[in-house]
């Protein structure tokens, strides 16, 4: 476990129910109006399929960049991982390309970190990321590591299902999300403007 002396915390939202997302950006609308600088980067998500990148519409200030080629196809899901889609066989070259993203993702978030331009770093889907075995935990440990370097009172937020208890004692807020009912289990397929 690494001591927080300062103000810098790390927030994971995880959990198999709605809001991990929505959550974030409740927290990115609140730093934004007391004008803070703030930036989400969103692993397995491709700008086409990032609802979010649309907020930079309405809130300028707003930073996003995007790591992801959309969907993964990877032989074992977790289940309802809105973000994979398994098969019968398997492209290892598209795998390979959301790896290679997941890691650019990573390094990104490092530059971020050091550059020490952000007051709010906003990590969407990580842990999905982790979960699909595109990035390693020691990818996100030495990530954590260098933000608990960092003099500067920052915020860093991991989000997406599967957050291994590994990573429980590097955080100081976990908030899980719980399904216990979704429109899913009725065949209510995600309603734009509601879940994208």
């Amino acid at each position: 476990m690494i001591k927080n002396k300062k103000n810098n915390l790390i927030l994971i939202y995880t959990g198999s129910g709605k809001g991990k997302t929505s959550a974030s950006l409740g927290l990115a609308w609140r730093a934004l109006r007391d004008n803070m600088k703030v930036i989400m980067v969103q692993f397995i998500k491709s700008e086409r399929e990032s609802g979010e990148v649309e907020l930079k519409k309405i809130m300028p200030q707003f930073e996003i960049k995007c790591f992801g080629v959309g969907f993964v196809n990877a032989p074992v899901c977790h289940p309802r991982t809105t973000f994979c889609h398994p098969r019968e066989s398997e492209d290892p070259v598209d795998f390979k390309k959301h790896k290679v993203q997941s890691q650019n993702g990573i390094i990104f978030a490092k530059h971020l970190l050091k550059s020490k331009k952000h007051d709010v770093i906003i990590l969407d889907e990580i842990l999905v990321s982790l979960d699909l075995k595109l990035l390693k935990l020691a990818d996100i440990i030495d990530l954590i590591k260098e933000f608990r370097k960092n003099d500067k009172k920052m915020f860093l937020v991991l989000t997406g299902r599967g957050c291994p208890k590994s990573l429980y004692n590097y955080a100081d807020l976990i908030t899980e999300m719980k399904e216990i009912k979704h429109p899913f289990q009725k065949g209510i397929m995600a309603i734009k403007g509601v879940d994208y």
